[in-house]
């Protein structure tokens, strides 16, 4: 009886321990995941971003191109 019980109480901590490391690995694949987005993000710039860019370019060749004929 008792031994039954003691194979009880380990199937159940195996299966906890077996969840717990399904879960540990399913958090570090979210975790993977993100830094990898993240560093995505990080190394192109946004539309925005190169919108801003392209505009402030144009601006700069506006005003140069503006000074050139005032003078």
């Amino acid at each position: 009886m008792i031994h039954h019980t003691l194979e009880a109480v380990h199937a159940e901590m195996q299966e906890r321990l077996r969840r717990a490391e399904e879960q540990r690995r399913a958090g570090a694949a979210a975790a993977e995941h993100r830094r990898r987005r993240r560093a995505r993000r990080a190394a192109r710039p946004s539309r925005l971003h190169r919108a801003v860019r392209v505009l402030r370019r144009l601006a700069v060749e506006g005003s140069r191109r503006l000074d050139s004929t005032k003078t």
